[in-house]
């Protein structure tokens, strides 16, 4: 958290989500999502006016139910659609997800709650390498 990294390459991981992003790397515009970011990854998507939009859900494991991923995605589905949603309904669900769960243990302590962000994270491949803007 007070590590100075100005300047410096991080690298993301994740259980699933980074590998996801690698798979389909070649994908244009391809953006990692969170349900903090949806509503800027919605505008993200519309800007260029997408014609299709495609969720790759990465959470579903066999220990977790994946609803967090597929609760961003009915969300960002939502907005996509101009349809009015309470924010509120989809945090219930990721709540309630098994990673939900763990997260509201409070025993991870990478993850702490003031990673609340809005922004939309495009990822674009140059020289082979992923980068998430």
């Amino acid at each position: 958290m007070h590590a100075d990294l100005a300047g410096m390459p991080a690298v993301i991981s994740t259980a699933a989500g980074v590998q996801g992003l690698h798979r389909f790397r070649h994908t244009r515009p391809l953006c990692a999502a969170s349900l903090v970011c949806a509503g800027a990854t919605a505008e993200a998507i519309l800007a260029p006016r997408a014609v299709e939009v495609r969720f790759v859900i990465t959470g579903e494991w066999i220990d977790r139910d994946g609803d967090e991923d597929i609760a961003c995605a009915d969300y960002i589905e939502t907005l996509l659609r101009g349809v009015p949603a309470a924010p509120e309904e989809f945090g219930a669900r990721l709540r309630s997800s098994d990673l939900g769960k763990r997260l509201a243990a409070g025993t991870w302590p990478h993850l702490p709650p003031a990673d609340l962000f809005y922004f939309a994270m495009t990822v674009s491949c140059e020289e082979g390498r992923l980068h998430i803007r």
